[in-house]
C-alpha cells in the first residue's frame, strides 16, 4: 500500500514484538485461549491509517484510526480483524469508547505511553 519507510518500520517492529509475545504466552500459558493471528494481524496494521493521515506521523492525532479501518473494510478485511485500526488507541477498546480530545493516554496511570 506504499507506506512510508517510517511507517513501515513501525509497523512491523509492533508486529515483530507481537509475536515475541504470543511466542511467549502460548509457550508459558498453554490454556491460555487467544487467537495468534488477530493479535499478530493487529499488531501489522494498527496505524495502516497514517498511510492516508500522514501527518499523524509526526505528531499526535486519531483521524488515522477509522480511515485505517476503513482502508481495511474496503480491501476485504473482515471487521473483527479491521476493528484493530481503529481501536487501537481507545482506552476500553471493547466498548469502542475513545478517550475525549485532549486526555491523556494512560502515561500517567502506567508511567509511559502506549505506543
Amino acid at each position: 500500500m506504499y507506506a512510508p519507510p517510517r511507517l513501515a518500520a513501525h509497523l512491523r517492529a509492533v508486529h515483530d514484538v507481537a509475536h515475541q509475545l504470543v511466542d511467549w504466552a502460548e509457550r508459558h500459558y498453554p490454556q491460555l485461549d487467544f487467537d495468534r493471528h488477530a493479535v499478530l494481524f493487529g499488531a501489522a496494521s494498527h496505524d495502516i491509517g497514517k498511510i492516508l493521515r500522514p501527518e499523524e506521523l509526526s505528531r499526535p492525532g486519531s483521524a488515522h484510526e477509522m480511515a485505517g479501518h476503513d482502508l481495511l473494510i474496503a480491501r476485504g478485511v473482515t471487521e473483527g480483524l479491521a476493528r484493530f485500526a481503529r481501536s487501537h488507541a481507545s482506552w476500553n477498546a471493547r466498548h469502542q469508547h475513545r478517550r475525549p480530545a485532549g486526555e491523556p493516554r494512560r502515561q500517567d496511570l502506567e508511567g509511559q505511553a502506549r505506543h
